[in-house]
């Protein structure tokens, strides 16, 4: 399976929508979209945050395995696990199924509400638009710096030592604001 696959597997398992995982990892649900159909595909950092909002590992979320195991769903989302328990039923059982269809709406709303109690509450200071375009230009700045240290070292190039400080002082920038927006 692929990234995408296992991204929209894991989602599904543990009874989200795209738009609700989007609102978990403050990530665009568009985005999200693009990764389950295989447009795009995320790089760690973003796949860390999906596996934290799914209550999964980065190993879970990406392994094949996982990605297929009825197990993970079952683990993920209880109440997939009732439901499909009271549809084996047999014929002579249909007074308990149709009572499950009764409740099965409130049981679904109890165990979300409960799923989402359980989440670590995050006190994050909002960013604004300009924060937001300043943070996306210091982690594109540091790539591009460090693939350059990277080139300059694979050609046996020496480097500016201001190239060095350069990226010092941008990992402090990012150091910087990742604790005032909560964002490590």
């Amino acid at each position: 399976m692929t990234i995408g696959e296992c991204i929209r597997t894991a989602r599904i398992a543990a009874g989200m929508t795209q738009t609700e995982l989007a609102e978990a990892t403050d990530i665009p649900y568009q985005t999200i979209g693009h990764w389950e159909r295989n447009s795009t595909s995320p790089k760690f950092d973003s796949v860390e945050k999906i596996a934290k909002a799914l209550g999964i590992t980065v190993a879970e979320l990406i392994s094949p395995d996982s990605c297929q195991s009825d197990a993970a769903t079952a683990r993920n989302n209880p109440y997939k696990k009732i439901d499909d328990e009271l549809r084996k039923t047999e014929e002579s059982d249909i007074e308990m199924y149709r009572a499950w269809m009764r409740i099965a709406p409130m049981v679904q709303k109890i165990l979300s509400e409960e799923s989402a109690a359980a989440a670590p509450a995050t006190r994050r200071k909002p960013m604004s638009s300009e924060a937001k375009r300043r943070w996306l230009r210091i982690n594109d700045t540091i790539e591009k710096v460090t693939n350059y240290i990277v080139d300059c070292e694979m050609a046996g190039r020496e480097i500016h030592p201001n190239v060095e400080d350069g990226l010092d002082a941008m990992l402090q920038l990012r150091r910087q604001m990742a604790t005032e927006y909560d964002l490590e």
